[in-house]
């Protein structure tokens, strides 16, 4: 890629350079004029960016029929983070529960052809997807596949089946455990149940990225069950709230001083974002897992 002006991600002043690139790794950046290649791409007069990551999609779903995610390529999204809010599409199969599901994907010919988190995995893998793919257990679809549409909470079996479900979706390659709190079957799940099941992410490096149960009357108490969920499971990944608002920030200041979360004054516009903190109040990255390379 030659003579475009770089930005690098660092957040410093963009600069003039080459990039040269082997198979799919950026092997030298600066001027390569003197070196030859097999395609060079004149960029002068171009920006020149690594691939956006886009944290909160739910292309799981799109990626079953449009390998190309012509939205995301087209905005220089190159990962995507999916299986948010709860909704996983790897936890589903062909029961009947998961009807809903399978409207999504019959408009556009899909259909549901794996088991297990794993095979579904496999095959967005085998057949191709333009973006690097970074997957999230969900529980709505994980707790469906066990309870149903029941509103109770678990018995005993029924939250060891559900553990022992996430647990074989991040040993399938899953990155960490998102919920939706405000939808239905996740909404009917209480905090106990959700420590519960993140804390089979202790020592994984897994994440839990909630979409919290209120973000309106309520939202001090929703962003401090976020809290505790994850300070009562162990999970070194911490998602502290999905709301990035003034308020919403000083909920989150309040919490990483351990005082107790004020009463909220007002209702502020709600924009999404992820907030990771470990044990020392500082961000952190979830263990590396290599996610699956897109396929030329």
């Amino acid at each position: 890629v030659r003579g475009g002006s770089v930005l690098d991600g660092t957040g410093s002043n963009p600069f003039d350079a080459d990039i040269g690139i082997v198979d799919d790794r950026i092997t030298s950046i600066g001027d390569l004029s003197l070196s030859t290649a097999s395609v060079s791409i004149d960029a002068r007069g171009c920006r020149v960016a690594p691939g956006f990551i886009d944290i909160h999609t739910h292309s799981d779903i799109s990626a079953t029929y449009d390998p190309d995610q012509g939205s995301s390529i087209a905005m220089g999204v190159t990962t995507q983070v999916v299986g948010n809010c709860g909704l996983a599409l790897g936890h589903t199969n062909s029961d009947p529960v998961f009807d809903f599901e399978k409207r999504w994907l019959a408009p556009h010919g899909a259909r549901i052809r794996w088991n297990t988190y794993a095979e579904f995995l496999g095959i967005i893998e085998s057949e191709g997807v333009a973006t690097n793919i970074v997957a999230l257990s969900g529980h709505g679809t994980l707790r469906k596949r066990i309870m149903g549409l029941e509103d109770r909470p678990p018995t005993d079996a029924e939250l060891l089946a559900m553990q022992q479900e996430l647990g074989a979706s991040l040993e399938a390659g899953c990155w960490g455990f998102s919920s939706g709190l405000e939808y239905p079957p996740s909404a009917y799940a209480n905090e106990d149940e959700l420590s519960a099941l993140c804390a089979v992410m202790k020592d994984t490096g897994g994440f839990y990225a909630t979409h919290l149960r209120n973000e309106g009357d309520t939202l001090a108490e929703a962003v401090q069950e976020a809290i505790n969920v994850s300070e009562r499971s162990g999970a070194p990944g911490r998602e502290a709230g999905t709301a990035e608002t003034p308020t919403f920030r000083t909920y989150l200041d309040h919490a990483v001083r351990n005082d107790p979360i004020p009463a909220p004054p007002e209702v502020d516009p709600l924009f999404r974002l992820k907030i990771i903190k470990d044990d020392d109040n500082n961000t952190r990255q979830p263990t590396p897992r290599r996610p699956m390379s897109p396929v030329t």
